[in-house]
């Protein structure tokens, strides 16, 4: 009798552990700065007129979020780069750029220092949900200014990819990528929920993901993501040195992530994304006709705090 009862109880004690529930979300410390460090490795392979053509590029950084305030369950944070860094490997080369490097004949590394230690300012639900982006595209706009010998309508074009790139509505994507994972109510172990993002980087897309509370401990939450990305169904086309492209690509993306069960920041975290599809070049001066290029996309995202 007693052994059974002590089985009983085990399964009681299992049971109640399972149906605990849990609210998930941002508690941050006015005056503090969390960091977020980030690596993402890229693979692109290409078929162009039947010739395969493989790009490989790594981007990394240090970003900074100091906490100005909380209203209404939306705290004001103020945003700064640490450290950039990108390598690339193309068919024609190797080439580094980083923060870091000072050297005049670099500007593509030159370019990257000017905007590192300059704040901007976001508005973050306690979900994670990025309600305002604020200042960054003075920023970067202002960091094409330093350069005089880039003509005029070099910085035009330059300032234009920046922008599709690294803007307000591209920054907010990229960002809730990282924190919009968090439910909007309680949940137990095993536990899925669904949400929604747009990604505006380069290319829009949709982005429809459900997570899962796959285990707790008494310091963070695990939590796993499984993700169908598409990019959106229009006509639109963004320049890319110089030439109309457009991206007509699907996928999926698998994530695992850790959150602190104190702040709700993300400990650490990686996915794996892989996308397929085909880019659209229109009709123009330096593609006359058009092209239409398949491509295969691969991306492994690391992220630690």
């Amino acid at each position: 009798m007693k052994k059974i009862f002590g089985i009983l109880l085990a399964l009681g004690m299992s049971v109640a552990a399972i149906a605990q529930t849990h609210n998930i979300e941002l508690n941050l410390t006015k005056g503090k700065v969390y960091t977020l460090n980030s690596y993402v490795k890229s693979e692109i392979n290409q078929t162009i007129n039947g010739q395969a053509n493989k790009i490989q590029m790594a981007i990394g950084g240090k970003m900074s979020f100091k906490v100005l305030g909380n209203a209404n369950a939306v705290y004001n944070i103020a945003v700064w780069y640490d450290r950039l860094s990108m390598r690339m490997k193309l068919p024609n080369g190797v080439f580094e750029f980083s923060s870091n490097k000072k050297s005049d004949k670099d500007f593509i590394s030159a370019m990257l220092a000017a905007v590192t230690d300059k704040s901007f300012f976001i508005r973050m639900s306690t979900k994670g949900k990025v309600l305002e982006v604020v200042g960054i595209d003075s920023l970067f706009s202002n960091m094409v200014d330093q350069f005089p010998q880039i003509g005029e309508e070099q910085k035009k074009q330059i300032q234009k990819q920046i922008m599709q790139s690294y803007g307000a509505d591209a920054f907010k994507g990229q960002l809730e990528m990282t924190f919009a994972i968090l439910p909007s109510g309680p949940v137990s172990l095993g536990d899925t929920w669904k949400i929604k993002t747009k990604l505006e980087s380069g290319m829009a897309a949709n982005v429809e993901s459900h997570y899962t509370l796959k285990e707790v401990t008494d310091s963070f939450y695990i939590i796993s993501g499984n993700s169908k990305i598409a990019t959106v169904d229009n006509n639109d086309y963004i320049e890319i040195n110089g030439m109309p492209v457009r991206y007509d690509l699907d996928g999926t993306q698998q994530s695992i992530i850790q959150v602190s069960r104190i702040t709700g920041w993300v400990i650490e975290g990686r996915s794996d994304q892989m996308m397929q599809g085909v880019s659209h070049i229109k009709d123009c001066p330096k593609m006359p006709g058009g092209i239409s290029i398949p491509m295969v996309m691969k991306n492994e995202t690391t992220i630690t705090d």
